[in-house]
């Protein structure tokens, strides 16, 4: 997440700083209100992570299949050298 401070914008000596994310998502959980007082590090919003979970899962099967396509490469290469 991206954060920019607008320095002096409120009296008294507080910082309103807008916060923005590098990717899109569906936030499921909000942490804050506008305006909270918060600090680094502190959580604001939770993002729906299902979607990724999803990718994950369908990445990592694409994987084995290419490892196991590889394996079968190697081994059908050793059974029948080329000449």
């Amino acid at each position: 997440m991206t954060a920019n401070t607008a320095n002096g914008a409120k009296g008294d000596g507080r910082r309103v700083t807008v916060v923005s994310a590098h990717f899109s998502g569906v936030v499921s959980r909000i942490f804050v209100n506008a305006g909270s007082e918060v600090t680094a590090g502190d959580p604001l919003v939770q993002f729906d992570d299902q979607e990724a979970h999803v990718k994950l899962e369908s990445a990592s099967a694409q994987l084995e299949t290419a490892k196991e396509l590889c394996d079968c490469a190697w081994v059908n290469s050793r059974q029948h050298p080329r000449r």
